[in-house]
């Protein structure tokens, strides 16, 4: 049996499976805050199983393993930063966020600001850097598919209708328990893949073929560094997932120690798809780093095995895209239709609202997925706004007492209209993902210095 066909097999109980799961959940989204919490019925498990399936995506499995073929070992440290940003979480501000249940950062900045502006900046941003986000990991499939000869189009089109599937009759509760099941995948598919590498002598092979520059920890600068890891540490404090996970949970021990769990498992796990890669780059000198992964699955291994590799990445790309459905719907439906325009809609208009926006979502997603072939500066970009927006107001308020809704709105858009100049290359500051954030800082202490009292 050709390894096509086996991965076709195996993708299509994998997703029948999933769906089982979503018809299984719909108990526990029987209403609109149901299915945006949970129904406040996540243990540390499923916690755990959201936090690292928000981060394990395509980047995770097959970046990380491309990183690890451009620069070695030292392609572990995007993954590194995705644990510790969900260290932070559980350790910083998961016990804040669960006791004062707040769903979102809107929430936050309703009870510190008390001013719709604030709010509708990062309500509007975070859905489009989550169409971003989905629409690159839908690309990631995309190609992955067409890598093994099946019709990649009909392959994300099929599994992103499973993904909305689920999210939209099981909630939030689908999503983690699927993520349960999909970082299961994830895991124990990289394990496998690394004692496969071990058996084959992969590692004899990596030190007799690779440079010494592969087994430096941080081969380049310091400012490539921070590139990698300090967006993504800063971003998870006030993430959208951040929030459903702490007030979905059962208890304020399960969202404390779900967060810390999943941080130390993907900082583990963060070391394997480098060594991967540094395996695959040396057994295949000539071939793009892009590919590596792919390449390691087509020659080096089994067909069975392949097929479940294949899985374990599709398992990646849902894991980060089930999230997406879940937080747009929270944003858009709980944040601004709820809570600025309708207080008083009902549970049947709330329901039809949140089934319309998960079929929008999933059609531009899907749409923006088939239309480019390279998204992923825009979605570094969507990032980077939300980032450059919305951190500061968010620890300034938590940090000092005297900062203002006119302090945060001003920050705010000083950080976001910095992160675009230099996004369009404008100017190239020294540290420029970060670079944004300075401005903000310094706004928002300035304005709300200067309208001490002058609330509204």
């Amino acid at each position: 049996m050709s390894t096509q066909t086996l991965i076709i097999i195996v993708m299509a109980v994998y997703l029948a499976g999933m769906i089982g799961i979503g018809l299984y959940g719909r108990k526990f989204a029987a209403t609109f805050n149901d299915s945006i919490t949970a129904a406040k019925q996540s243990t540390t498990i499923m916690i755990i199983g959201g936090a690292v399936g928000a981060h394990i995506g395509s980047g995770f499995v097959v970046g990380g393993a491309e990183s690890g073929a451009i620069y070695g070992i030292a392609g572990a440290w995007y993954g590194i930063g995705c644990g510790i940003s969900w260290l932070l979480v559980g350790v910083l501000v998961a016990k804040f966020f669960y006791r004062n249940r707040y769903l979102s950062l809107s929430d936050y900045f309703k009870t510190r600001y008390n001013d719709k502006s604030t709010r509708l900046i990062y309500s509007i941003s975070t859905p489009l850097s989550y169409v971003a986000m989905f629409a690159g990991q839908i690309l990631a499939g995309k190609a992955i598919f067409q890598a093994f000869g099946i019709d990649g189009n009909l392959s994300i089109i099929i599994t992103a209708l499973v993904v909305l599937f689920y999210a939209s009759i099981s909630g939030l509760w689908g999503a983690y328990m699927t993520s349960v099941i999909q970082v299961a995948v994830i895991v124990a598919g990289l394990i496998f893949a690394l004692i496969s590498m071990i058996i084959d002598g992969g590692f004899a092979a990596i030190q007799a073929t690779l440079p010494a520059t592969y087994f430096d920890p941080v081969p380049f600068s310091a400012e490539t560094l921070v590139s990698l890891t300090i967006p993504t540490i800063l971003a998870a404090l006030f993430d959208q997932t951040a929030f459903q996970r702490t007030a979905s949970a059962k208890s304020e021990k399960a969202a404390v120690r779900g967060h810390i769990y999943g941080g130390l498992l993907l900082i583990v796990m963060a070391i394997i798809p480098p060594l991967l890669g540094m395996y695959g780059i040396a057994l295949f000198p000539d071939v793009d780093p892009a590919s590596v992964f792919i390449d390691l699955i087509f020659y080096r291994f089994s067909p069975i095995f392949g097929a479940f590799l294949v899985a374990a990445i599709v398992s990646a790309i849902m894991s980060t895209c089930d999230g997406a459905f879940i937080g747009i719907a929270t944003n858009i439906i709980h944040d601004i239709y709820q809570d600025m325009i309708n207080p008083d809609a009902s549970e049947k208009q709330l329901k039809v609202m949140q089934n319309i926006l998960n079929v929008i979502v999933c059609i531009v997603s899907i749409g923006v997925a088939l239309m480019f072939n390279n998204i992923l500066s825009l979605l570094s970009m969507a990032y980077t706004i939300l980032t450059s927006g919305c951190l500061v107001p968010f620890v300034g308020g938590l940090l000092w007492k005297r900062g203002t809704a006119k302090g945060a709105l001003a920050s705010a858009i000083a950080g976001i209209v910095c992160a675009l100049l230099i996004s369009f290359g404008f100017f190239t500051p020294p540290y420029s993902s970060v670079f944004s954030v300075l401005p903000a800082v310094i706004v928002y202490f300035a304005v709300s210095l200067l309208t001490q009292g002058k609330q509204a």
